[in-house]
């Protein structure tokens, strides 16, 4: 039997991990974008076009 007061706990690290899983993903593709923009050479990712093109 679960208790409803261990569910705000369990949901804030839920947050918490969320935050930082997009934090480091959003850190990465800045990076690797920022160096391509220096160097006058950018690839395309395939994943956000895909992801953007199927969301509607």
């Amino acid at each position: 039997m679960s208790c409803p007061h261990r569910g705000l706990p369990i949901l804030a690290l839920f947050a918490i991990a969320v935050a930082a899983a997009t934090y480091s993903t959003q850190r990465r593709r800045y990076s690797t974008s920022s160096h391509g923009i220096f160097q006058e050479w950018v690839n395309a990712e395939v994943g956000a076009v895909l992801w953007t093109a199927f969301a509607n």
